[in-house]
């Protein structure tokens, strides 16, 4: 794998700007970005796979219809669309008219500073959260220039920081400040219809650091729920949850500072024998200023990138194949992790097997109790209790063979599977951002 980073992607007064958040396109040939200086940016990705130290040449336009701190993008499914949100209160859409990217519609509904959005499988709804307590869910089938929202849902009692639709479609999680996660479920015969399929509170009763994000991910298989920010044992986690009984079933420990961000890939792995299900793998980000990169057959990290930045991460993004992973900071800098994915990943299963293997899953909801991750704790226990099945230990993995690429000011180190991650001495400083008290 190679490690590339760029700095000052975005500027305000001559300094650097917090990047906020990074969304890759479908086909992998643009990289939106958005921060601090009121910007939503697209890029060339032939600058992250490169040490180029001019980016300003490989910025294909840039958006500036915001008014305020741009937080969140993301792309449609297709492509097509890009959909921004803002302290301005505002989620913005962009598309292609042939010359340029433009502003094709305005969504207004939030009353404070939006935090995240998440497009629906079928890019026909979109789902927004704000630090007003509110989850927005929008029908932009029509692409109106100005719309208000077709629902809203209220459940989290203080700021909503992260949203994220299953794969199937048939729920919505949202993470909020009120440590607790919602999954929502949407009526089948009433799009427009959610009620509280989950109230989720035990991995994050004893969370007391906050997060700027909480950006939670899907598996692509739908099987598992990748939530940040959580605690256990007095340790900083990400939790993976189980479809179905909601309950945690892993806790990606590691990070010595709150995790902000889970990402899983798009892509499903082949299991390591042939009985075994697919694999999946995830990064998570945190405010130590490390990425690591995980896969469901393992308990212990793939690969972990410490010293990435200089402050808190606060996204990540996979390429569509897996083989890109970028993430942001609020330093104002980007890293691009490239991945030889059969080798560093292992093999892929192919897009019709993916689907099939997702549509047998749920083609009765509820048929699923979920996809259990190694839990390191019970690995433990493991081996002073006899198992009640066979278990099949995961063969050592060799360290990948990395090219590590020297930054301006710092190295990036990965550290491969087996080292412990270190201690950070205090959590890097992130830029403040004013904020509105909420209601």
């Amino acid at each position: 794998m190679r490690v590339f980073r760029h700095f000052r992607l975005h500027e305000e007064d001559g300094a650097a700007a917090a990047v906020y958040s990074v969304s890759l396109n479908p086909d992998g040939s643009l990289l939106a970005t958005c921060g601090g200086d009121k910007l939503v940016r697209l890029w060339s990705t032939q600058l992250f796979k490169s040490n180029d130290d001019e980016p300003a040449k490989h910025l294909v336009q840039s958006l500036s219809k915001h008014v305020k701190v741009v937080t969140c993008c993301a792309w449609s499914s297709n492509g097509s669309w890009l959909a921004s949100g803002s302290d301005d209160t505002q989620v913005l859409l962009w598309t292609n008219t042939g010359a340029s990217w433009t502003r094709q519609a305005t969504l207004r509904g939030h009353t404070m500073d939006v935090l995240d959005v998440a497009w629906g499988d079928d890019d026909k709804v979109l789902a927004s959260c704000s630090i007003d307590n509110t989850v927005l869910i929008w029908d932009v089938s029509t692409k109106s220039m100005t719309m208000t929202p077709k629902t809203t849902l209220r459940g989290h009692k203080n700021w909503v920081k992260g949203v994220a639709w299953d794969p199937t479609g048939r729920f919505l999680a949202s993470a909020g400040e009120d440590r607790r996660v919602l999954v929502w479920r949407r009526d089948k015969n009433a799009s427009s219809e959610f009620r509280v399929e989950a109230d989720i509170r035990a991995p994050f009763e004893d969370v007391t650091a906050q997060t700027f994000f909480q950006r939670l991910s899907w598996a692509p298989d739908g099987r598992s729920l990748g939530v940040p920010n959580a605690r256990k044992a007095l340790q900083a986690t990400a939790c993976v949850l189980a479809r179905g009984k909601w309950e945690s079933v892993a806790d990606l420990v590691g990070h010595r500072h709150p995790v902000t961000v889970v990402r899983f890939s798009p892509v499903l792995f082949h299991g390591e024998d042939d009985e075994d299900q697919p694999r999946s793998v995830v990064a998570i980000g945190g405010q130590d200023a490390t990425v690591s990169v995980w896969t469901s057959a393992r308990a212990k990290p793939l690969v972990v990138f410490r010293d990435c930045f200089g402050g808190a991460v606060s996204d990540l993004a996979w390429s569509r194949n897996g083989s890109l992973l970028c993430a942001s900071s609020h330093d104002g800098s980007t890293c691009t992790f490239e991945f030889d994915v059969e080798r560093d990943l292992g093999k892929r299963l192919s897009s019709s097997d993916a689907r099939a293997h997702l549509d047998a899953a749920f083609a009765v909801e509820g048929g699923s109790n979920g996809l259990s991750l190694p839990n390191p704790a019970e690995i433990t226990q493991q081996k002073k209790e006899p198992p009640k099945k066979k278990r099949i230990a995961p063969a050592p993995v060799a360290a990948p063979r990395v090219n590590v690429l020297k930054a301006k000011k710092k190295r990036i180190q990965p550290t491969p599977v087996g080292a412990p991650m270190a201690a950070a001495a205090s959590p890097p400083v992130s830029p403040p951002r004013p904020r509105p008290v909420a209601a």
